[in-house]
């Protein structure tokens, strides 16, 4: 659908506009939805995964946008899916990240991750307003607790992470971190990276 892959494309654009090299604060790794859910045999289609850098730590963000179609048993399922991939993942720095446009929906995400994955996991939300405003300043909800983006990163950061700026699509050094290739820059999906 063209209006939710834009909506998606504006959170990319977000990241990259706020950029900060000389605070090492920005996004190292966007793979898009077609890689992403390549990486899981189609069982999980995240909209995007994103490796943000925020100083010395990192954050893996299964990004969620959400634009109020998906209802009832559709998004049950979904949350299922990510609860059983990210039970295999021992890492406190990756989240699932619901975009929304209104705190009301928010709160309906989360009311059913908790009821599918118990409070103090891994889902998140934060309206589109704040991503899109501040994307590291962002704060992201929990169900009980609110997190700035830069709170959530926890990871230490990977030596061989590029901060992506505008522009990156052209250049060559950075155009492997946009695709499928950079699942291996992110620890927590290695498992999942096929074999060369």
């Amino acid at each position: 659908m063209p209006s939710h892959q834009l909506a998606t494309h504006d959170i990319f654009a977000a990241f990259l506009a706020a950029a900060a090299p000389t605070q090492q604060e920005g996004l190292g790794i966007w793979i898009p939805e077609r890689a992403g859910g390549q990486l899981f045999g189609g069982f999980l289609r995240p909209d995007a995964i994103a490796g943000i850098r925020a100083g010395d730590r990192a954050l893996t963000l299964f990004v969620e946008r959400d634009l109020g179609t998906e209802r009832g048993e559709s998004l049950a399922q979904k949350i299922r899916r990510y609860g059983s991939v990210l039970d295999r993942i021992a890492s406190e720095a990756v989240h699932v990240g619901f975009v929304v446009d209104s705190v009301r929906r928010g709160k309906t995400l989360m009311q059913s991750a908790t009821r599918q994955y118990g409070r103090g996991g891994p889902f998140v939300m934060a309206t589109s307003t704040d991503v899109l405003v501040d994307p590291f300043g962002a704060r992201w909800f929990d169900g009980e607790a609110e997190w700035s983006t830069r709170e959530l990163a926890k990871a230490p950061v990977p030596d061989d992470w590029l901060l992506l700026s505008p522009g990156c699509l052209a250049d060559p050094d950075a155009i492997e971190a946009l695709d499928d290739r950079g699942a291996s820059m992110l620890s927590a999906l290695r498992p999942y990276v096929p074999a060369p």
